[in-house]
């Protein structure tokens, strides 16, 4: 019956007279029909693997990594099979930050090496010994441009990763963090001032307004650190640096068109060319 149905659906049959026909639900003629589509449509299993293999992405990252792979699909069709798979995340809501006390207005970036923001995250290895990773970004094209994983990082640390990051990308002229212990210090504070690199703080109590950075470490805890077990502090920068490049030079971010943080920036520099 299942092959009739199919046949008849090609030659154009519409649904309310197959189910007239067959007396059944328009339920289960659906089923049928997705179940022919799924044993013979390559785009089926190439989005399950992709769902499988990149377990944070939603159906609009598969879209435009299938897109890039070649497939000739429009985002509707990839949704369709996305949930006819259960491939489905569910997001949950976030809670609306509402504050009646005056902000410091918090400047958007127009270019990179404009504004980078750094932060710090906090994880453990399998022995119970804390870490803490720090990172710095690029807040206009998302990059991270230096991080750094060890049990304790202070002021010199800090000051050592931002020298470096700045010698591999270039110079910047504002750095936005909060108002932690490390982030104040002297030896910090004296590179910033020989550098001519302003140092601007976040309000106390309120990291939404280091939204930026905040994002990306929603997404290095629940795409990596949620992930591993880390036996050894080596080990931890060896996957922490590898998840890494993978941010910067494969995933699509969306608040860059899709591309990738490095590749995002190449496309500026070639269009400027």
């Amino acid at each position: 019956m299942k092959t009739v149905i199919r046949f008849m659906k090609s030659l154009g049959v519409k649904i309310n007279r197959l189910k007239e026909f067959f007396k059944i639900p328009k339920s289960s003629l659906y089923e049928i029909l997705k179940e022919k589509e799924h044993k013979d449509h390559p785009l089926v299993h190439r989005i399950r693997n992709l769902a499988y293999e990149f377990p944070f992405y939603g159906y609009r990252r598969i879209y435009m990594a299938l897109r890039k792979e070649g497939f000739t699909v429009n985002h509707k069709k990839v949704y369709r099979l996305y949930k006819s798979l259960n491939l489905e995340r569910k997001n949950k809501k976030k809670k609306k930050v509402i504050s009646f006390s005056s902000s410091i207005p918090i400047k958007s970036p127009t270019h990179r090496n404009e504004i980078w923001t750094m932060d710090f995250i906090h994880d453990s290895l399998a022995i119970g010994k804390g870490i803490r990773i720090l990172i710095i970004m690029d807040i206009f094209t998302r990059k991270v441009v230096g991080f750094k994983v060890d049990t304790s990082i202070g002021g010199s640390g800090v000051t050592e990763l931002l020298k470096t990051s700045i010698e591999e990308n270039g110079k910047l002229e504002v750095i936005r963090s909060d108002n932690g212990p490390e982030f104040i210090s002297k030896t910090l504070d004296r590179f910033l001032f020989k550098g001519r690199i302003k140092h601007e703080f976040i309000e106390k109590g309120k990291p939404y307004q280091n939204g930026y950075i905040e994002s990306f470490m929603d997404k290095i805890r629940n795409e990596c650190l949620n992930l591993y077990l880390f036996r050894t502090i080596y080990e931890a920068r060896v996957i922490i640096g590898k998840y890494i490049d993978y941010y910067n030079n494969e995933r699509p971010h969306s608040a860059i068109g899709y591309e990738a943080p490095v590749v995002f920036n190449k496309n500026l520099y070639t269009i400027k060319l």
